[in-house]
């Protein structure tokens, strides 16, 4: 959660554009602050780490689990928490699918256990993950997941997702600003395209979606 205000965002990218005059707005609240709840998902699908949850998970019967409700993508599945869902235990780690079918194509019909010591993770169905041994359905695990970021509901609500992407809601709104005129200006078409350029990159994804975030890339921990 921010403490960076949806007002002081508009604000300074008022200030910035020269749309300051109070009685002559050209966007207005209602319209930024739908563009800011915009900038929030966006950041957040493109850069799952913007906006992370650390929760326990029960964990279903079987091989195949679910990250919970709401979720957008699976960072990382940290350590097993027990058949209380309160007792730290044996730390979880990645593993390739391939590794693991060449090693034992009948994974996924192994003996269940009370503890999970890797998981796999597909960067194509970001919503699912596979324990090895298999779950019983009677145990724990602490994951971090990324999160549909809670929209704001007025100006003078804080962002959703850390202060430390503010910067990039505020030219997110600049680039909104300028894509409408694109279609009839060259200058407009050229200042919104360096606006999406400059955006991606304060997000730390000038490859925009060439190469998605995935758990086996752990630099969740780290700030953009």
């Amino acid at each position: 959660m921010g403490t960076i205000t949806v007002e002081s965002i508009i604000r300074e990218v008022r200030e910035d554009t020269h749309d300051d005059d109070p009685d002559e707005y050209r966007v207005k609240d209602k319209t930024s602050l739908r563009r800011i709840i915009e900038a929030q998902q966006v950041i957040v699908s493109l850069q799952p780490k913007a906006n992370p949850v650390t929760e326990v998970l029960e964990l279903a019967a079987g091989t195949k689990q679910s990250i919970p409700e709401g979720g957008i993508a699976l960072i990382d599945v940290v350590r097993n928490m027990g058949a209380d869902g309160e007792t730290p235990g044996r730390v979880i780690s990645i593993v390739e699918q391939d590794e693991l079918d060449s090693a034992d194509p009948d994974w996924h019909a192994a003996d269940p256990s009370a503890a999970i010591e890797q998981f796999v993770f597909n960067d194509k169905n970001p919503l699912v993950f596979y324990t090895t041994p298999p779950s019983g359905g009677n145990n724990y695990v602490e994951m971090v997941y990324s999160k549909t970021p809670t929209a704001p509901e007025k100006i003078t609500d804080t962002i959703t997702i850390e202060d430390a992407y503010a910067p990039a809601i505020k030219v997110y709104l600049k680039y909104k600003a300028s894509s409408p005129d694109a279609a009839d200006s060259l200058y407009a078409t050229q200042n919104a395209a360096a606006y999406w350029q400059l955006f991606l990159t304060l997000i730390d994804r000038p490859d925009l979606a060439k190469k998605a975030y995935s758990p086996k890339v752990r630099d969740y921990r780290s700030k953009s």
